[in-house]
């Protein structure tokens, strides 16, 4: 069984803490890495690749989504305090580490949504050298260049923005119904998300397995992101998305981008991976690769193969 090094605690808002997992020696450091999953895991979805990645010498931080380690409230977290979050648990890592040490970000899921928001701000604000990250893997979800636009939309990204809506909704529903309505009507709810799901996201047996070990559809107070983007969206609360793009100088920042060929639908925008293939062109680190056989959690089904492109990339 894989465990970490220690647990450690960092301050998040509302007078809250969260977990932060940490796999490494600080002292003997080369580099630094932090990790965060999205729905509906913990931590410990990314012990596998953690221990790897210490064993190259690299400190590593995991933490998750606020509550989905079962510790916190989950009604609270906005995307931007998650990123606050995200901020307070690189400063906890690195306190005993060297400071010209290169911080790397790994992210999954709504864990690329709030990585790379952080990341951006992190450079919008001019932060302090070690807190702005060095490289970002992101895994399964990759977002567009900043102010990109289409003149027309294909039948595809019709047919994805569809699939979005019909399995994005209900979750957001059934966490307004948790949290103001009826535990019962949010778990039916969900239930019937339960059967979207698989029918139009995930066909992978590793998929499958690891949401029904999760039981995320048994928990439907796990669904807030997906609550506060779409109440952010029709309430045209903009600013909760403001660094919400792909890094623009991707030269001082590349971005790995890996996601599984085995999903009806790709969770990234087309524009984004362009972006990348024009730069892995140029002869630049930035680079997207799709994982054969790979579904939502190819890091788990594919895990090999996965960290001969994560290994090489932090090279």
């Amino acid at each position: 069984m894989i465990s970490p090094n220690k647990i450690v605690s960092y301050p998040l808002g509302h007078e809250e803490s969260g977990s932060l997992h940490v796999f490494g020696n600080a002292k003997d450091a080369t580099n630094v890495v932090i990790m965060c999953p999205g729905y509906p895991d913990d931590q410990t979805v990314f012990y596998p690749l953690a221990q790897r990645l210490s064993a190259l010498g690299l400190l590593v931080g995991i933490v998750c989504l606020p509550g989905y380690d079962r510790t916190l409230r989950h009604d609270l977290w906005s995307f931007l305090d998650i990123a606050d979050g995200l901020r307070e648990a690189i400063q906890v890592l690195r306190q005993n580490v060297q400071p010209e040490l290169k911080l790397f970000g790994i992210f999954h899921d709504w864990g690329c949504v709030v990585g790379t928001m952080y990341a951006n701000r992190a450079v919008a604000i001019k932060d302090r050298e070690e807190l702005i990250p060095d490289r970002l893997i992101l895994l399964d979800v990759l977002l567009s260049p900043r102010g990109a636009r289409r003149s027309s939309l294909s039948k595809r990204t019709v047919y994805q923005g569809m699939v979005f809506v019909l399995y994005q909704i209900p979750l957001a529903f059934a966490f307004w119904f948790h949290r103001y309505i009826s535990k019962t009507l949010a778990c039916a709810v969900l239930s019937m998300t339960g059967l979207v799901i698989p029918l139009l996201l995930l066909n992978h047996p590793t998929d499958l397995k690891h949401l029904e070990e999760r039981q995320a559809l048994q928990a439907p107070q796990l669904a807030y992101p997906y609550y506060h983007a779409w109440k952010s969206l029709f309430t045209l609360q903009t600013k909760e998305f403001a660094y919400c793009y792909l890094p623009k100088d991707l030269t001082s920042m590349p971005v790995l981008f890996l996601h599984g060929q085995h999903k009806k639908i790709p969770l990234h925008v087309q524009q984004g991976e362009d972006v990348l293939n024009r730069e892995h062109d140029k002869g630049n680190k930035s680079k997207v690769v799709a994982m054969p056989n790979g579904g939502h959690w190819f890091y788990l089904s594919n895990l090999d193969e996965c960290w001969g492109h994560i290994e090489a990339f932090l090279k």
